[in-house]
């Protein structure tokens, strides 16, 4: 994790917004160590869908913490819970609920009394 941190703050510079930097920051990371998380493709599209979540959701400072939904997001995709599992299995989802709650969610909450943007 200390890569995705390093990396985290070096795209905050270059990329202007929390949710975006962090995706990108977790995804690095991952491939620097082996693990292909996405393509890079669809790491593009992703991250045209995480700029506008960025600073509180449209920079509001109001809503879910950018950097916050952007791990989440990550942590989702690692679970590997697509369309058909979560059908075939409705529990599944506790997969991914559990990875995000353990991996990022609790900590972040310890760590800053909430999970909005400050």
């Amino acid at each position: 994790m200390r890569k995705t941190r390093e990396l985290g703050i070096k795209y905050v510079k270059t990329y202007v917004g929390c949710a975006q930097s962090t995706f990108a920051a977790v995804v690095d990371a991952l491939r620097s160590e082996g693990v292909n998380l996405v393509t890079p493709e669809v790491e593009e599209e992703i991250h045209k869908g995480l700029v506008g979540l960025s600073g509180g959701v449209g920079n509001l400072s109001v809503g879910n913490c950018g950097a916050l939904t952007a791990a989440s997001l990550a942590i989702s995709l690692a679970s590997n819970i697509g369309r058909m599992k979560n059908k075939q299995d409705k529990e599944n989802r506790w997969i991914s609920y559990f990875n995000v709650a353990e991996g990022v969610a609790k900590k972040f909450m310890r760590k800053y009394g909430g999970l909005t943007c400050r």
